[in-house]
């Protein structure tokens, strides 16, 4: 009965999304969220770079 309140292995429990069968280092959806914000800033600055005058 100590087995299941204290098993061997610590349960993994994602602090980013809540998942349980990972951690936050290991995050799918952590991962793909920074991928997207990096592809919006990139976006962002061609955008910017378009609107200013060239020098």
């Amino acid at each position: 009965m100590a087995s299941m309140l204290r098993p061997e292995t610590p349960a993994k429990c994602c602090s980013y999304c809540g998942g349980r069968d990972h951690e936050f280092d290991d995050c799918p959806k952590r991962k793909a969220d920074a991928e997207k914000q990096k592809e919006t800033a990139r976006e962002e600055l061609d955008r910017a770079g378009e609107r200013s005058p060239s020098n």
